[in-house]
């Protein structure tokens, strides 16, 4: 195809994170687009977008080599453990919020400086 040569990254900060984490999946899931490697997504202080479900899926793309997602925070950002929650209207109910991708956590400088930098960072996989 005339897009084999091409890398995609997607973007996003707040609330743009959780578009770009969107639109990752759905440019990942897209059996037409013809990329050199997987759809990379790069998210800044994002709050979590999907259901067990999507996160499912999401999961299933970084197994294929699809999809890669990096999603950075600082620990002190309520608004990337915001919606807790959502409503389903299909089940009616309830429904949890999950992050995906691999999370790398930034924590405030602690009194002992730079000797210490190493515990001020946490990455894990979501």
């Amino acid at each position: 195809g005339t897009n084999a040569g091409y890398h995609l990254s997607v973007v996003g900060h707040s609330r743009g994170g959780g578009y770009a984490t969107v639109l990752g999946y759905y440019l990942a899931s897209d059996m037409y687009l013809e990329v050199a490697s997987a759809v990379r997504v790069f998210t800044f202080a994002s709050s979590p977008v999907g259901c067990a479900d999507f996160q499912k899926g999401f999961k299933h793309l970084e197994e294929e080599g699809r999809l890669v997602h990096a999603r950075f925070a600082n620990s002190n950002d309520l608004f990337t453990s915001l919606p807790l929650r959502g409503y389903s209207e299909e089940n009616k109910s309830k429904v949890k919020y999950h992050h995906v991708g691999l999370q790398v956590r930034l924590h405030k400088a602690n009194e002992a400086g730079r000797r210490r930098i190493k515990q001020s960072l946490d990455v894990s996989y979501d």
